[in-house]
C-alpha cells in the first residue's frame, strides 16, 4: 500500500519503522532514537515545565505541564496532548519539543500524560489509567 506524503516530510518517511512489533522494548528503543534529536536543544525560553503526580482510578499518572511563564493570568486555555504511538511505543518525552513550542507560541498550557503501554497493559487500560475513562 503507498501513501501520499508532504513533499516537505518525504526525507523523513524513510526514517520511520515498518511498524514491526514483535520485540516491543526494540520498537520502543527505535522510536526513542528517531526522536531523540528533535527533542535535544530545545529552546525553552518563555516556558515553565514541570513533571507531576496525580492521582488517577488506578494510581497515579505522570503529567509533564508546560506553562507559558509570562504574563500570569488566573485562566489560561489548556491544550491535553496524549502522545502517539498506538498504545504500544512513545511517552511524553517524545512531546517536548511540540509542547514547549506550542505553550510559548500560543500562550496556552500543555499538559502530556504518561500512559500505560501494551503489551504490558492491554488496551484499555492506557485510557483508563489515571481517570482517563469517560
Amino acid at each position: 500500500m503507498s501513501y501520499a506524503f508532504d513533499p516537505e516530510l518525504s526525507p523523513y518517511v524513510d526514517l520511520l519503522s515498518n511498524g514491526d512489533l514483535r520485540d516491543v522494548a526494540s520498537a520502543r528503543a527505535a522510536i526513542d532514537d528517531l526522536l531523540t534529536p528533535f527533542n535535544d536543544d530545545v529552546d525553552t525560553t518563555g516556558v515553565t515545565i514541570g513533571d507531576h503526580d496525580v492521582p488517577g482510578t488506578d494510581g497515579t499518572v505522570h503529567v509533564r505541564v508546560y506553562s507559558p511563564a509570562v504574563p500570569v493570568v488566573t485562566e489560561r486555555s489548556a491544550l491535553l496532548d496524549i502522545h502517539g504511538g498506538g498504545f504500544v511505543v512513545g511517552s511524553i518525552d517524545m512531546e517536548h519539543a511540540f509542547a514547549t513550542q506550542v505553550a510559548r507560541e500560543l500562550g496556552v498550557v500543555v499538559v502530556t500524560p504518561e500512559y500505560r503501554l501494551a503489551p504490558e497493559h492491554p488496551f484499555p487500560a492506557g485510557v483508563e489509567h489515571g481517570g482517563f475513562k469517560g
